[in-house]
């Protein structure tokens, strides 16, 4: 039998839902892109400050269930103010980029690196031995020290970095105390004379702020 006048049919139907589902499954895709664009810094491709403070609390959670350490490492460009003064902010911006580029190859999968903000950034290395987050912050700095970089033609010069090194459980079991104590570590690296690891000891505590990169 025909249909009723006014009846609609399957398909016809079937479009609106069709249309309702592929514009949810839409909304859905751009709230995700959307999430990860707020979690990600767009000018390194490092995830960012945000994302640092979701994930950081969790690690530390997981580490004392499982009584495992973590190395958070703080550390900027050393004299930063000099690209961006000599050669622009855009070649700031590349020392920057490149800098992002040599932690993204210096770091394990299970490990978190992301910009901090401005030319500082934070390095979290989950069940890591002393040694080997020594080992790795050096080859970090290193890595750095070797970058040839060139803005407009020329070379932008030497780039160094000075690294702050503190440790879970042992420097603090919140996420807040150990980035202090890694910032307190890096003002060390930074007065000791830049281009260098310092690892966090207790009486650093109570030192004033640190000098400016």
């Amino acid at each position: 039998a025909g249909l009723w006048r006014g009846e609609a049919s399957v398909g016809e139907l079937a479009e609106p839902f069709a249309e309702q589902v592929s514009l949810g499954v839409s909304n859905l895709s751009l709230r995700e892109s959307l999430r990860q664009q707020s979690l990600v810094d767009a000018l390194t491709g490092l995830h960012n400050r945000r994302f640092l403070d979701e994930t950081l609390r969790r690690e530390l959670l997981r580490a004392a269930r499982k009584q495992v350490p973590v190395a958070v490492v703080l550390l900027d460009v050393d004299h930063f103010k000099r690209f961006n003064d000599t050669f622009g902010h855009e070649a700031g911006d590349l020392v920057l980029r490149h800098l992002a580029m040599e932690m993204k190859r210096s770091v394990r999968t299970s490990d978190l690196a992301c910009r901090y903000g401005g030319e500082e950034f934070c390095l979290v290395m989950p069940e890591i031995s002393r040694e080997d987050a020594i080992e790795r912050c050096e080859s970090l700095r290193l890595a750095v020290s070797r970058l040839q970089v060139r803005y407009g033609g020329q070379p932008l010069g030497p780039i160094n970095i000075s690294l702050g090194l503190a440790w879970f459980p042992l420097d603090g079991e919140q996420m807040d105390a150990l980035l202090h104590a890694a910032d307190l570590a890096l003002y060390q690296a930074k007065r000791g004379g830049r281009n260098r690891l310092c690892i966090y000891r207790r009486e650093m505590d109570g030192a004033e702020e640190a000098p400016s990169s």
